[in-house]
């Protein structure tokens, strides 16, 4: 007889090898996914920018709205980075161009943009982007004009905007947008201009510390049903900072003290302290910080007393301590970092040590 050209594998034997095959496919790390503690170069943008905005949409993708160009043109244009594929689009452009602007994600999935610096200096003109259309609608200007203020959603779904400044300095007043109504409202006035960036506690109070003034430099105060609050003095005077929410409830504030000496503290809500954190090492200043999922906040780059870093901390609340993790692939200060979905953290433009403006971009894998 003629063998067979058929194979001669039995059903047995088949499935074995569709069960290794299925447990190698399994066990075989994602090319995306990078090593843990690592960054990894993502897609360039198609427009190299700085003093931009991120912001993370309900479908995944991030949209980077504004800044300013290597040739120092403020920006009207807009893009979309795809997860799926580490790749920018281009969507539609801005009405105004703008950059230390605030990007806000609505309830509704749309993202509103307020302020920040035009063409023609300071704006207090507002639109709102849809990413069903890949379009921007011009929506009720603010109350003031302002730049560099801060801006968060609160659990009743309007969205507050205070501090910044103007042509005459930093300012105190604040208001809220509503979004059913697309119309802004002044609220109560923090009790010193500030210019730092604040953050909402659980108990859906907003926190805001630091100040320009002499007198709020070792301040900060809390709002909530349209008044501001002070709360216990920081330990140190600052004048701008950043802020993290913690796991624990309260928030992690950040920015170089007038001593020069301690760089963080942290806030308690349930007892109204103040408490230094340990030292990170380096005094870095205007680095943005974000909340990780596994409990820790990471501080990306900025600007140190030695020129911008691409050097990278993380806060373990639980322990007070400062931990180091990977290095950027470039130096970065007026970047933005977003958490995604998938637990990683996008890192975005910025300028480096040359003051060059960046179009590259990559991922932090915690």
């Amino acid at each position: 007889m003629i063998p067979s050209s058929r194979s001669s594998s039995s059903p047995r034997t088949l499935a074995l090898v569709l069960i290794a095959i299925a447990v190698l496919t399994i066990a075989a790390p994602r090319a995306a996914a990078g090593t843990s503690g690592t960054w990894t170069l993502s897609g360039s943008l198609s427009t190299a920018r700085t003093n931009h905005t991120a912001t993370l949409l309900p479908n995944g993708q991030v949209l980077v709205a504004g800044g300013s160009d290597p040739a120092g043109t403020v920006l009207s244009s807009a893009e979309l980075f795809n997860p799926a594929s580490g790749t920018w689009t281009v969507t539609g452009s801005m009405a105004t161009a703008r950059r230390v602007h605030t990007a806000t994600l609505l309830p509704n999935g749309q993202v509103l943009v307020a302020g920040g610096i035009s063409t023609a200096g300071d704006t207090a003109t507002a639109e709102i982007f849809n990413p069903a259309t890949g379009l921007w609608t011009s929506t009720g200007s603010m109350k003031s004009i302002r730049s560099g203020q801060t801006a968060l959603l609160l659990p009743s779904g309007k969205v507050l905007v205070a501090g910044g400044s103007d042509a005459s300095g930093f300012i105190n007043t604040a208001e809220l947008y509503n979004p059913s109504t697309g119309k802004w409202q002044t609220t109560g006035s923090m009790t010193y201009e500030r210019g730092s960036q604040a953050v909402l506690l659980p108990s859906g109070k907003v926190l805001i510390a630091g100040s320009p003034q002499t007198a709020g430099e070792r301040t900060a105060e809390q709002y909530s049903a349209g008044r501001w609050t002070l709360t216990s003095s920081m330990n140190e005077s600052r004048t701008q900072t950043t802020s993290a929410p913690l796991p624990t409830g309260g928030a992690l504030v950040c920015g170089r003290s007038i001593s020069f000496s301690v760089f963080c503290e942290f806030y308690t809500p349930s007892s109204n302290t103040w408490t230094l954190a340990h030292s990170p090492g380096s005094d870095p200043t205007f680095a943005p910080m974000l909340l990780l999922g596994t409990g820790n906040v990471l501080l990306a780059g900025g600007e140190h007393s030695d020129g911008v870093s691409n050097n990278c901390l993380l806060f373990v609340a639980s322990t007070n301590t400062w931990l180091s993790t990977g290095l950027m692939k470039s130096q970065r200060v007026g970047h933005s970092i977003t958490l995604m979905p998938n637990g990683q953290v996008l890192a975005v433009g910025g300028k480096n040590a040359t003051s060059t403006v960046l179009g590259t971009t990559e991922l932090y894998t915690p």
